[in-house]
């Protein structure tokens, strides 16, 4: 919070529908996170029956609260837009219809009432009356941070003191790029730094809005395929050409084993800008070299000794692993990518004796307890014993993996 600002404690509640039980334990780990961060938080789990009744005590929590936090998917959108069937979600239509009340009441003025998302998809149901306010995407590494800072007022970037215009001069080739200097590249680990965040960045595009995003479905998600070709020119081709640029200008620094990778980076680069230009152009033979990527990432991550945090959430599940009986092998896929991106999502791949309640109960609690203590989403993979095939043919699609027992 500013310095000059008293420290009040914000007061939150959320409203969402009881979608599942994984659902509902994925809201409580919210809620107890945020009350555990200073954030007064309510919600209906917390309470076994108001003494005024369910109607009149969410109207008051709704009322009483600085902020609703609106957790967005299909059966809410549906509800609180009064679309579902007579009978069915009384709690989200009437919370619904409280907030579209209140919105309305102030000229459609909105800074009260927030919508988040627990998985990507879900962006797709956030209700029309909340479709133009800024929603947080809880998946996303930033996601719970961004979430956090606007319930407690602590602006992320604070806006620089005006100075005096500066006298440009001629152009500078060398100017910084994605907050690494290039003046500063002094050898293949400076190289490797520079590429990371614009690799990054590229990257973050394509999880998005890809071929491999769900975004080329037919249905409601079809226009976002024109996004997609609009990042391609506007942000992956020009970062695609200063990556270029920075191979050639230093050539001279990259490790004697990795020049072939970068060779065909280049050769990508190229083929993928003629393809963009011309989709009769064909790049089948000059894909996205993944084994460039990770070498990149693997040498910014060897030289960052801050990148510990990943180790520690291995560490706790391979220390809660340990006490579940029946476990053959334990997987933890994409950790040096985990590493350097503190990415939200954690997936384990585990092959089983046999699958029984008792084990998926074991499971349950350890991705409660990796939400809670890490708020990180685990995603687990599970495979017995007579599905090893399976689990190999798996292991053999991923890019990375770690055998954590």
């Amino acid at each position: 919070m500013d310095d000059n600002q008293n420290e009040v404690t914000p007061k939150a509640f959320i409203s969402y529908t009881h979608d599942s039980d994984k659902h509902k334990e994925k809201v409580l780990g919210l809620a107890d996170i945020l009350n555990e961060k200073g954030v007064d938080c309510g919600l209906d789990q917390y309470e076994e029956a108001p003494a005024n009744g369910w109607a009149r005590w969410m109207l008051d929590s709704i009322k009483n609260a600085d902020y609703v936090i609106v957790v967005c998917t299909k059966p809410y959108k549906a509800r609180s837009e009064q679309q579902e069937e007579k009978g069915k979600g009384k709690g989200a239509k009437w919370e619904g219809m409280s907030i579209t009340s209140d919105i309305y009441e102030n000229d459609s003025i909105n800074t009260k009432y927030i919508p988040i998302v627990l998985n990507k998809s879900d962006k797709l149901y956030i209700p029309d009356f909340l479709i133009s306010t800024t929603h947080y995407d809880l998946s996303e590494k930033d996601g719970f941070e961004n979430l956090y800072r606007r319930l407690t007022n602590q602006k992320k970037i604070s806006k620089p003191k005006v100075g005096e215009i500066e006298k440009l001069g001629i152009h500078d080739p060398n100017a910084k790029s994605f907050g690494f200097d290039k003046n500063k590249i002094e050898n293949f680990i400076d190289l490797c730094k520079f590429i990371y965040p614009i690799l990054s960045e590229n990257n973050k595009f394509f999880q998005s809005l890809g071929p491999n995003s769900g975004v080329d479905a037919l249905g409601e998600v079809r226009w976002e395929m024109s996004l997609w070709h609009a990042a391609r020119l506007d942000i992956i081709i020009p970062n695609n050409k200063k990556i270029v640029k920075a191979i050639e200008d230093y050539r001279g620094m990259i490790v004697l084993e990795h020049v072939k990778s970068f060779n065909d980076f280049t050769i990508h680069a190229y083929a993928f800008e003629a393809h963009v230009r011309s989709s009769s152009v064909s790049y089948k033979n000059k894909q996205f070299p993944k084994e460039f990527s990770r070498i990149v990432i693997k040498t910014c991550v060897a030289s960052n000794q801050n990148n510990l945090f990943i180790f520690d959430i291995e560490k706790r599940i391979k220390d809660l692993m340990c006490n579940i009986h029946g476990l053959r092998r334990v997987i933890l896929t994409g950790s040096v990518l985990s590493v350097a991106e503190l990415s939200s999502d954690i997936d384990v791949f585990i092959l089983v004796d046999e699958i029984s309640d008792c084990l998926v109960e074991d499971f349950r609690k350890l991705s409660y307890a990796v939400l809670r203590e890490f708020h990180r989403e685990l995603h687990l993979s599970v495979f017995s014993r007579d599905e090893l095939g399976k689990f190999e043919a798996a292991l053999v699609r991923t890019e990375f993996f770690n055998e954590i027992n």
